[in-house]
């Protein structure tokens, strides 16, 4: 996390020498890959959405919610619970049709079913690559640090307004 967190920094110094070519709001799905590193835990791929806003020197916000089914086994008995996130982010965004992505921020995640419910708070952050596709929406591939042993790859396709 340190290592993303020092590249999101370093991003970041460079936003004074771009100018985004997009500003103002925008709402975005995506999905893909949650990657557990654990031997008794397997997602299904999430589905998230994403709510965001975008200015002139290509910072941003974002504020993004992800579900997915995870299953598990404890003692042989196989189990299935509902994995959520919710996270608020700080992003940059360069310029040009193709564009380099960064956010940090903060993330709570949960985890339940009928006998278990466990929550946790923490930092987050990712980077990623983006495509404009006309002036109305971007598509965009991420790596995503949920916490230290989950991470998510992902695709999304996002509507500008």
């Amino acid at each position: 996390m340190k290592k993303l967190a020092i590249a999101l920094l370093a991003l970041s110094a460079t936003a004074g020498s771009f100018a985004a070519d997009k500003t103002g709001g925008f709402v975005g799905i995506k999905t893909g890959n949650m990657d557990i590193d654990s031997s008794i835990f397997d997602a299904d791929a999430p589905l998230g959405i994403v709510f965001g806003y975008q200015g002139q020197s290509g910072a941003g916000v974002e504020v993004e919610y992800n579900r997915a089914d995870v299953d598990f086994v404890i003692n042989g008995r196989a189990y299935t619970a509902d994995f959520k996130t919710l996270a608020l982010y700080g992003t940059y965004r360069s310029e040009g049709d193709a564009y380099f992505k960064g956010k940090l921020g903060i993330l709570r995640e949960d985890l339940e079913n009928d006998f278990v419910s466990m929550d946790d708070s923490g930092l987050s952050g990712g980077i990623g690559l983006g495509f404009r596709l006309g002036e109305a929406a971007s598509l965009e591939l991420e790596y995503t640090v949920i916490e230290e042993d989950v991470n998510y790859y992902s695709a999304g396709l996002n509507i500008h307004f």
